[in-house]
């Protein structure tokens, strides 16, 4: 006797280690016959890997320099002047989808990440038995979909398939910021819950010992070994957190996007400091409104971004070694950058009363943007620069807009625009206006 599809969904969803459960209403919300089909080939494909086997231990810097040395052998052909150029290619609106195609467009004109999934590497990255994930669905629908968009000749093509995946596995993603989120996330789902931020030490004050010498003298000879000492734990202490990090996070994901943050908090009552070390996938600048003839720079939103916080009235912070909500510092610094370097503009203002859009213009630089005043010179094994690989823009009002993508091809260097189902290609750069989302390829990767 025949199965009827919703029998042959659940049962393909047993069969592929899927563990939530789905109400059967829910259901009819998708095309059953093409989501069916998508989870049986999906599920048919992965038989033949081993779901238990975990990924090679590796460090960061280690995994950039093998696998960006056989560039020659991945899927671009950057020699070949005659080949026809790829990844133009448009994304067809499924109803109030912009900002989910936007995110696509980004992430599709990223050499490192398209180099990885055209090689179908991310069956390596998938973690089956998480129960927090999709268990690989949302990960080879969106590979799918970037290798379509490499390979077919169309001027543009309808990513059904992605989003009958993403709208089953993840009904809350509203935002564009959601679509990154849920992207790698489900790239690097761990493989147990863990704390992605980690309280690493203390440093107390020092007693200084008498000795027969002068006092100005061992003071500044005090001072200037504890500050060594310091830096030297600093920086043991971070490489650690981040070697636990990799232990539960491994992936091209945290490999290409990810970077380290270092947190400082100090009671201003005793001056207990504490140090808390962990990841981030992209920087969150704000942005203050300014009049429409005001512009500001990128660099100075970042140095906004690390700006001393002071943490008082309702807003204590609680010192462990007073034991008591004192009024604080706080203070972020970038510690380690990514290879790609996403940057998200806070154009959305909200309060009880109303909700608004920031529209003040930011200047950026399309190559050779420094992030040297960022970062300490001792932690730089190369210079931190730069360029721009694609831009998210979003037009209009807060209820009414419009989002559009901005990306430059890595075949023909030439920018284009991606707007749904329409590309253009452009002959001036002309989308600083509206910028939301910023990614940026570090430079040493392609010297």
């Amino acid at each position: 006797m025949k199965r009827n599809g919703q029998e042959e969904i659940q049962q393909t969803l047993k069969h592929s280690n899927i563990k939530k459960k789905i109400k059967k209403e829910e259901l009819d919300n998708f095309d059953q016959q093409d989501l069916g089909e998508f989870i049986q080939k999906f599920q048919i494909e992965n038989n033949l890997i081993n779901n238990n086997s975990p990924s090679k231990q590796y460090r960061i810097e280690n995994y950039e320099n093998k696998y960006f040395q056989k560039r020659s052998l991945s899927f671009l052909n950057l020699n070949n002047n005659n080949k026809k150029i790829k990844g133009k290619v448009g994304l067809i609106n499924l109803g109030n989808t912009c900002y989910i195609n936007a995110a696509i467009q980004c992430l599709s004109n990223l050499q490192p990440l398209c180099d990885y999934i055209m090689q179908h590497n991310e069956d390596k990255e998938i973690n089956f038995n998480n129960k927090l994930g999709s268990q690989g669905l949302i990960v080879k629908a969106f590979s799918n979909l970037i290798r379509l968009i490499w390979n077919t000749d169309e001027k543009y093509i309808k990513p059904d398939e992605f989003f009958k995946v993403l709208s089953y596995c993840s009904k809350e993603v509203k935002k564009i910021q959601q679509i990154f989120q849920c992207l790698f996330i489900n790239f690097s789902m761990p493989k147990k819950n863990n704390k992605m931020l980690k309280n690493l030490f203390y440093i107390y004050q020092i007693n200084y010992m008498k000795i027969q010498i002068e006092q100005l003298q061992c003071n500044i000879y005090l001072k200037r070994a504890f500050q060594t000492f310091k830096l030297i734990r600093i920086r043991k202490l971070a490489a650690e957190s981040w070697g636990d990090y990799l232990q539960q996070n491994k992936s091209v994901i945290v490999d290409l996007f990810q970077g380290q943050l270092k947190n400082t908090l100090k009671c201003l009552k005793c001056q207990f400091i504490k140090y808390t070390f962990g990841p981030f996938m992209y920087l969150t600048l704000p942005l203050k409104n300014k009049p429409s003839q005001q512009k500001v720079t990128l660099e100075e939103c970042i140095q906004q971004f690390l700006e001393t916080e002071i943490l008082n009235n309702d807003n204590k912070w609680f010192c462990p070694k007073c034991q008591d909500f004192n009024k604080s510092e706080h203070k972020i610094n970038l510690w380690k950058l990514p290879a790609i370097l996403m940057i998200c503009l806070k154009r959305f203002e909200y309060s009880k009363q109303s909700k608004n859009k920031i529209n003040t213009f930011v200047e950026f630089p399309i190559t050779q943007f420094s992030m040297d005043q960022f970062i300490p010179q001792q932690l730089q094994k190369e210079k931190p620069i730069y360029d721009l690989s694609s831009v998210v823009c979003h037009y209009g009002t807060l209820n009414y807009g419009h989002y559009v993508t901005y990306a430059k091809n890595f075949e023909n260097l030439s920018w284009y625009l991606f707007n749904d189902k329409l590309t253009k290609k452009l002959m001036k750069k002309i989308f600083q206006v509206g910028e939301h989302i910023c990614s940026f390829i570090k430079k040493v990767l392609y010297n």
